[in-house]
C-alpha cells in the first residue's frame, strides 16, 4: 500500500514538546485522530492538526484515496537547526539563547480489510447506542408528556366538581333554612314557663345588688341631704320660707271663699 506523507519544516518548536502530542494519534484513524487534536491543550496540536489535515489531502488528491479508510501509520518529529540569540548578563558576560526548531512528519495509509470491518463494525455499534439513547429518551420524553396531561385533565375535573359543588350549596342551605329549627317551634307556654324562671333567680340577686349599690363608695361620690340643708346659707334659708309662707296664703284662700259663700246663703 503506498503511503501518503506530509513534513512541516522548521516549526519554531522543539522536538520533545511535539512528540508528546504526536504520541497520542499514532495508529489512529484520520477521524478519531482530529477530534484528539482538536480538543487537546497543548499549542503543538494546532500545528500538529494541520500537518494530518495536508497528508489527508494529498493522499485524496493524489493518490485517490478515502479520507474515511485512512489512517496515521507514523508519525515523527526531527530536530531542526537551532537559532543561538545571546542575553546580556552581570560583569560583561552573556549568556546563550537556544532557539530550537524542529521538522514534523505525518504519514498515513489506507486500513486493510479486517481493521475497515473492525471500524465499521465500531462505528454501528455507537450510531446503534446512540440512536437507541435517542429513542429511549424521546419515549421518555413523550411518557413524561402523557402523564402531565393526565394530570392537567384530573385537576380541571377536580376544579369543576368544586364548582358544582359550591353552586348547589346555596340551594341546600335556603332549604334548611325554610325548615323550623325545633328550638324556634317551642310553644309560647315553654318560653313563658323559662321567663318566669329567669325572673325568680334573678330577684334575690337584684336586691342583692341595690343593696351593694349603697356603699362607702358611693357616699362618697355626693354630699348627703342633711349634709345639703346643713350648707345652705340663711338668706337662702329665709327667702325659702317666705316662698312657703305664700303658697300656704293662696292655699287659704279658696277656702275663706267658700265660707263667704255658704253665709250669704
Amino acid at each position: 500500500m503506498p503511503e501518503v506523507k506530509a513534513t512541516y519544516r522548521y516549526l519554531r518548536t522543539s522536538a520533545f514538546k511535539v512528540r508528546e502530542v504526536l504520541d497520542l494519534v499514532r495508529g489512529l484513524p484520520v477521524d478519531e485522530a482530529r477530534q484528539v487534536l482538536r480538543f487537546h491543550e497543548r499549542g503543538t496540536a494546532r500545528d500538529v492538526l494541520k500537518v494530518l489535515e495536508s497528508a489527508v489531502a494529498n493522499a485524496e488528491h493524489n493518490n485517490h484515496l478515502p479520507a474515511d479508510e485512512l489512517f496515521v501509520s507514523a508519525c515523527f518529529a526531527d530536530e531542526g537547526m537551532t537559532l543561538k540569540r545571546w542575553r546580556p548578563r552581570a560583569r560583561g558576560r552573556a549568556t546563550r539563547i537556544r532557539k530550537r526548531t524542529s521538522h514534523v512528519t505525518v504519514v498515513v495509509d489506507r486500513m486493510s480489510t479486517d481493521q475497515l470491518e473492525r471500524v465499521q463494525e465500531r462505528a454501528e455499534r455507537t450510531t446503534a447506542s446512540r440512536a437507541a439513547r435517542v429513542a429511549g429518551s424521546r419515549r421518555a420524553e413523550s411518557k413524561k408528556s402523557k402523564k402531565d396531561v393526565d394530570e392537567e385533565i384530573t385537576a380541571v375535573e377536580e376544579e369543576l366538581a368544586e364548582k358544582d359543588a359550591e353552586l348547589s350549596a346555596p340551594a341546600g342551605e335556603a332549604a334548611d333554612a325554610a325548615e323550623p329549627s325545633p328550638e324556634d317551634s317551642a310553644s309560647p307556654e315553654a318560653e313563658a314557663e323559662k321567663g318566669g324562671d329567669e325572673g325568680e333567680e334573678s330577684g334575690p340577686g337584684a336586691a342583692g345588688d341595690s343593696e351593694d349599690d349603697s356603699t362607702p363608695e358611693a357616699a362618697a361620690d355626693g354630699p348627703s341631704a342633711d349634709e345639703s340643708a346643713e350648707g345652705v346659707s340663711p338668706e337662702a334659708a329665709e327667702g325659702g320660707a317666705e316662698d312657703e309662707e305664700a303658697s300656704g296664703d293662696a292655699g287659704q284662700e279658696p277656702a275663706a271663699s267658700e265660707t263667704e259663700k255658704e253665709e250669704d246663703k
